[in-house]
């Protein structure tokens, strides 16, 4: 397998930026995110200033808000630069050298570190015996397509055992590559940390091609970016083709969800990889067309998830028009495909007539597959000591046998409780 490109080492992209950015500011000025800026001067002053920085200038107001409002949709990154840059890169760069600086202080654990949230969470939302199974490769028949879901998912571990149990009903020949220790590396290029994360996807590669499979099945949406994005030996495609495409002659359970709508992941929609597989999959479950939102493929827009992170206004912003679109529509369910677009759209702050739910989820229900939902349950509860101590109560002598330092799991739960989503008001439905 030829193994996707790698990634350009910080300092010779940097060069690049600086001896090749014309400062026309198209980057700036088709940035979705970027029209929350406070900063009030022209596209071409921003990207004027940004490329200064990286060529040891000053560090101005503009600079800080181009790195801190990308939420990496990748809508940049075909056919916009004329000097052929990837805009989406200079801003992870912008992070990196601010990281440094100490101007951009952003905690990062990976996901493989043994005291990571994800695997904390993961840990203290399911069995023993269900956390094995959605941690330990596994190979059914001749295992030809690998499934592979991402890190992201890990904290609704409900929704990868969902997954799991949908492939082993509708398929007997394929392989599961977990997705902890295995990490595309967009983490780290969020970070700044750009080689990092060209190692990490040249380790994830080298793990598919020792598994010997056809073909990779992906569920996170910025895995199947990154995939597309840097090139890759293996036909890739997403989770929802895959189960799509097997799903015709199975019986299933009818369920009314009183119609049903799809807030697709943005990259997906922007990169146009296959936005029509989860489509046709909610088709076939619900016996109906889904309900389109007024922007959806190409136009459509992010549902604020990255960008909360760093102008939380901005994102609650994002998060309330895609709930009114949403509910423009007449749907009483509205589908999501990405872990972090159903985490904002479902915060517990906002009391909204829509029920917000995974496609995955949706599918399983259609089969009686019915995980608990512990991850929005605990959401809600709003209290970090309330909730570790219900855990606690739930799980027994399980707690105590829990590899992680007990402040560790206080500060993880902390920072999946404090993800920053502002309560809002009621967004209505529409009468159906």
């Amino acid at each position: 397998m030829a193994r996707p490109g790698k990634m350009t080492s910080t300092e010779s992209f940097r060069q690049d930026f600086t001896s090749l950015c014309t400062t026309c500011g198209q980057c700036a000025a088709m940035c979705p995110p970027f029209t929350h800026r406070t900063v009030r001067i022209s596209d071409r002053e921003v990207q004027e200033q940004v490329r200064s920085f990286l060529d040891n200038g000053p560090l101005e107001e503009a600079v800080l808000e181009r790195s801190r409002l990308c939420d990496e949709c990748y809508k940049c990154v075909t056919d916009t630069c004329p000097a052929g840059l990837d805009p989406m890169r200079v801003n992870q760069l912008l992070r990196g050298l601010l990281h440094d600086r100490g101007e951009l202080l952003r905690p990062f654990i990976p996901p493989s570190n043994p005291q990571s949230t994800e695997k904390i969470m993961a840990s203290l939302l399911t069995t023993e015996a269900e956390y094995r199974r959605i941690t330990t490769p596994a190979v059914k028949g001749r295992g030809r397509v690998l499934f592979f879901p991402g890190c992201n998912i890990y904290y609704q571990p409900n929704l990868l055992l969902t997954a799991l149990d949908i492939l082993e009903l509708i398929s007997a020949d394929w392989t599961f590559l977990p997705g902890l220790d295995h990490c595309c590396g967009n983490n780290h290029d969020s970070a700044g940390r750009l080689t990092a994360g060209g190692e990490a996807m040249e380790e994830l590669s080298t793990s598919l091609e020792s598994a010997g499979v056809d073909t990779v099945a992906v569920w996170c949406p910025t895995c199947a970016a990154r995939f597309h994005h840097a090139g890759s030996g293996l036909p890739v495609i997403s989770f929802a083709r895959f189960v799509a495409d097997r799903l015709g002659g199975f019986p299933k359970e009818r369920v009314n969800w009183g119609g049903v709508t799809l807030h697709e992941a943005c990259k997906t929609g922007y990169l146009d990889l296959d936005p029509e597989a989860p489509r046709e999959l909610l088709s076939l479950v619900t016996g109906e067309p889904v309900k389109e939102m007024a922007r959806h493929g190409f136009e459509t827009v992010c549902c604020g998830w990255s960008l909360h992170q760093n102008r939380p206004e901005a994102g609650d912003e994002n998060r309330e028009v895609r709930l009114f679109e949403a509910a423009a529509t007449g749907a009483q369910t509205l589908a999501t495909i990405c872990h972090g677009c159903q985490w904002i759209l479902d915060s517990p702050g906002v009391d909204t007539d829509l029920r917000v739910v995974s496609y995955v989820r949706l599918v399983g229900e259609a089969f009686g597959i019915r995980h608990p939902e512990r991850f929005r349950k605990l959401r809600r509860m709003g209290d970090t000591g309330a909730v570790i101590e219900s855990i606690r109560e739930s799980m027994g002598d399980q707690f105590n046998r829990l590899p992680f330092d007990r402040d560790r799991i206080h500060q993880a739960v902390g920072e999946v409780l404090g993800g920053g989503h502002s309560p809002k008001p009621k967004v209505q439905s529409p009468a159906l």
